[in-house]
């Protein structure tokens, strides 16, 4: 299989399929959450879903407080090396998870 750097969500979004974990601070301004795949990540991503049934992947996403910026990344094994691959996301998708972030987390992320 041909390795890519980066790929694309085919669908939005939605609750309740996608949860975030307790966010682990990545530096002053930022912060990764993981996400535990409790649904069928090829429904929402383009090119995951053979990976998916070979198991081993890792969903993350990581977010800056100044900027609000948002980068949602997915990691396997392949051989012997870990793979990264970038996930481009849609406006509305980016907004689903901004406020699931400042739902569940924005007051201890802020007051920090």
């Amino acid at each position: 299989m041909k390795k890519a750097a980066r790929t694309r969500l085919i669908k939005p979004v939605c609750e309740p399929d996608w949860e975030l974990t307790e966010p682990v601070w990545m530096g002053e301004n930022s912060v990764n959450f993981y996400i535990p795949i409790w649904f069928n990540p090829g429904e929402y991503i383009k090119g995951i879903g053979k990976l998916a049934n070979q198991g081993g992947i890792n969903l993350y996403l990581d977010y800056c407080l100044i900027t609000n910026f948002l980068e949602m990344s997915f990691v396997y094994k392949d051989e012997e090396s870990d793979i990264t691959v970038m996930v481009d996301m849609d406006g509305a998708s980016k907004q689903r998870l901004l406020t699931m972030i400042n739902r569940n987390w924005g007051e201890a992320l802020y007051n920090n």
